[in-house]
């Protein structure tokens, strides 16, 4: 009995073994593709690098990505509240940047926002960086935090979106109120050297961020100029919708 016992432990670890060395091939194959893309001055092999990248990504299994050796140029955030893992990367293309977010579910579904300026109508112009699930009206929804660079400032936004049975990101998802008026995203800019807080709270039921105002009255409308100012304001999910709260305490 106890040489079975050894038997069948011995098939599972070098099973095991096997799914094991596969996966890191996988990242490693990752690994030099993004490598390639930083030492690379030809934007259209940095793209074409770039969509074989978010070809080899679903070969991971779900979840696996956080034990494996992590990957340099890669961004990683496995949804807090869904079965759901975003992946991103970005590099620069002429004056500007490409943007790569690739969200793959656990039950294998997978979509990729894609975004390079002279490539309009593809993605949005942002690297998310994280993501909370929500409902509203039977309908399952996200809120997606991503950031930008310009040439004086940086941007972070709150977009809410759908992901649809037909492999495309709906952007379009108006839940998101201030007053009387709905939008389905919020937008910030601020100077190119100071840092904006943008980003959930434990129970996903906050999205809190930084008030930002100008260093000086007299930049007021000037974007490079601002900064937080120490107040939060943050949207607040009530009944499957965002609410803008002003003064909030963190």
């Amino acid at each position: 009995m106890k040489l079975k016992i050894w038997v069948v432990l011995f098939i599972g670890l070098t099973g095991w073994g096997e799914v094991f060395a596969q996966q890191t091939k996988v990242r490693d194959t990752v690994a030099g593709n993004l490598q390639i893309i930083s030492v690379s001055e030809n934007d259209s092999l940095k793209i074409t690098v770039s969509d074989a990248i978010a070809t080899w990504i679903p070969q991971l299994g779900f979840g696996v990505y956080p034990t494996l050796s992590p990957v340099k140029y890669m961004g990683y955030k496995l949804c807090s509240n869904a079965e759901v893992e975003l992946f991103s990367w970005n590099f620069p293309v002429k004056d500007t940047w490409a943007y790569y977010s690739l969200f793959r579910f656990k039950d294998g579904r997978v979509y990729c926002s894609k975004y390079i300026t002279e490539e309009k109508g593809k993605g949005v112009p942002y690297l998310f960086y994280d993501l909370l699930a929500f409902r509203s009206k039977g309908h399952d929804y996200f809120a997606l935090l991503g950031w930008a660079a310009q040439k004086k400032t940086n941007q972070r936004a709150v977009l809410l979106a759908e992901f649809g049975d037909d492999g495309q990101i709906n952007f379009n998802v108006p839940l998101m109120r201030r007053g009387k008026s709905r939008s389905a995203s919020l937008t910030f800019e601020y100077g190119k050297e100071v840092n904006m807080m943008l980003k959930p709270d434990r129970k996903g039921k906050r999205i809190i961020f930084d008030h930002l105002s100008p260093s000086d009255k007299r930049y007021e409308g000037y974007f490079m100029f601002y900064g937080p100012d120490g107040d939060y304001n943050a949207l607040i999910l009530k009944k499957g919708e965002w609410w803008f709260e002003e003064s909030v305490k963190i």
